[in-house]
């Protein structure tokens, strides 16, 4: 297009010019004459008058930015820009972002006060549990000594029984024996008056065969 072709006849211009021609004024004449050469070529569209095509001179200022009749401009600018900006930020941004803290800390409390709910049932838990292990415990000792007492009490009974039905038999047994003792020494005066009788008969009776 003619503008792009303006801009590379000002670039050509500018890198065949001589050293201590690529000044400020330098730049200004290479861009004059590369505009001339653009019009030149291209004709209608490089926005170069027709005087400056025609080779006349003109003096261009220096940078933009600092030229003070833009400062107003930039200035004006900036503070419409930061006003903006902070508009933004301050109704827009920081709220969201405030409202998500607020968010996240509520979700946090409660997380907290639930994990703290938590704790305190089951340290209650805990302490219901060790009070109903000591009584357990408590009442498996208890059972433990009432039963080896009750053993104790039901082994000395059997022995007082025993002992008891011991000594009745030997008494039994002493007086059976006293009896079968006095019956025998009742006994003993006529069996041995039957045995003596019976003797003596046999002798008077073996006295009479030898006679005979």
């Amino acid at each position: 297009m003619p503008p792009r072709v303006g801009q590379q006849a000002v670039g050509a211009s500018l890198l065949f010019s001589r050293p201590g021609e690529r000044s400020w004024g330098g730049f200004a004449q290479g861009r004059v004459s590369g505009a001339a050469l653009g019009f030149a070529a291209g004709g209608v569209g490089t926005g170069i008058p027709s005087a400056l095509a025609s080779g006349g001179e003109r003096t261009e200022p220096g940078l933009p930015q600092l030229d003070p009749t833009l400062y107003a401009g930039q200035v004006f600018w900036l503070v419409v820009l930061f006003g903006l900006f902070y508009l933004v930020l301050r109704f827009g941004v920081l709220p969201q972002m405030r409202r998500i803290r607020d968010k996240r800390h509520m979700a946090l409390e409660v997380d907290l006060t639930a994990a703290a709910a938590a704790n305190d049932r089951a340290a209650a838990i805990r302490s219901q549990i060790k009070d109903l292990l000591a009584e357990a415990h408590a009442e498996a000792r208890a059972k433990i000594v009432a039963r080896t007492a009750d053993i104790k009490q039901a082994i000395q009974s059997r022995e007082d029984t025993n002992q008891g039905a011991l000594q009745q038999r030997i008494l039994q047994a002493d007086e059976t024996l006293a009896t079968s003792q006095e019956q025998a020494m009742q006994e003993l005066p006529r069996d041995v008056t039957s045995l003596a009788e019976g003797l003596a008969q046999r002798v008077l009776v073996a006295a009479g065969g030898r006679d005979g």
